[in-house]
C-alpha cells in the first residue's frame, strides 16, 4: 500500500493508486481466497492415529550465569534479602509525650488544644458582634431630613473601610430567541 506521500505523487502525475497496490491487497485477492469452501474438522476421537512420536515440549536450557539465591524463608528465618517475605516483629517508634505550645501542657498539640478552641470561637463571636455593631447604626439613620431643618450634605465615609452586606445579584433578563423562518420567496 503506497504512503500518503506516494499517493500524492501519483495524483500529481494522474495515475491510478489501484495500480500500485499490491496483488494481495485488492477484492480479486480476496475474494480467490475465500472461494474454496473449508470442511470442519471431526470431532478428536475421530482423528487417525499417527505412526510417529508425539510432538514434546523442548528442553529448558540454563541461562548463563550466577545462580539466583533467592527464595523464600521459613517464618523463624530472617528476612535480610527477601523483598515479599513479611515483618513479623515490628518494632513501634518512641515518641516524646507532645508539648502544646499555646497552653504549654503536655499531652496534646497546638492543633488539638481545646484552651485555643474556645479562644478561636471567643474571637469569632467577638469579631462578628463588632461587624454587627458597625452595619447597625447605618441601617437606623434617617434617609430623609425633617421638613423644617435645613439641607445639610450627606455626611462623609468613615477612612477605614467598612465591611458592606453582599450585594444582590441583578435580576435576571429574559432574552427572546425567536427566530421567524421565512421562505426564499419572502
Amino acid at each position: 500500500m503506497p504512503c500518503v506521500h506516494a499517493c500524492v505523487a501519483l495524483a500529481r502525475v494522474n495515475k491510478r493508486l489501484e495500480d500500485f497496490c499490491h496483488k494481495w491487497l485488492t477484492m480479486d485477492a480476496y475474494r480467490d481466497t475465500y472461494a474454496h469452501y473449508i470442511n470442519p474438522l471431526p470431532e478428536q476421537s475421530l482423528w487417525e492415529k499417527s505412526e510417529q512420536n508425539r510432538p514434546q515440549a523442548p528442553k529448558k536450557k540454563k541461562k548463563p550465569g550466577p545462580v539466583t539465591k533467592k527464595r523464600r524463608k521459613d517464618a523463624d528465618e530472617g528476612n535480610e534479602g527477601s523483598k515479599k517475605s513479611k515483618v513479623t516483629g515490628t518494632l513501634k517508634r518512641q515518641l516524646k509525650p507532645f508539648t502544646c505550645k499555646y497552653c504549654l501542657q503536655k499531652g496534646h498539640t497546638k492543633r488539638g488544644c481545646p484552651k485555643k478552641r474556645a479562644a478561636d470561637v471567643a474571637q469569632a463571636l467577638a469579631d462578628a458582634a463588632a461587624a454587627a455593631a458597625k452595619t447597625k447604626p447605618t441601617e437606623q439613620a434617617p434617609t430623609q431630613a425633617p421638613p423644617d431643618a435645613p439641607a445639610q450634605a450627606p455626611p462623609e465615609a468613615p477612612s477605614q473601610a467598612a465591611p458592606e452586606a453582599p450585594a444582590q445579584p441583578p435580576a435576571p433578563v429574559e432574552i427572546d430567541l425567536f427566530q421567524s423562518n421565512y421562505s426564499d420567496a419572502q
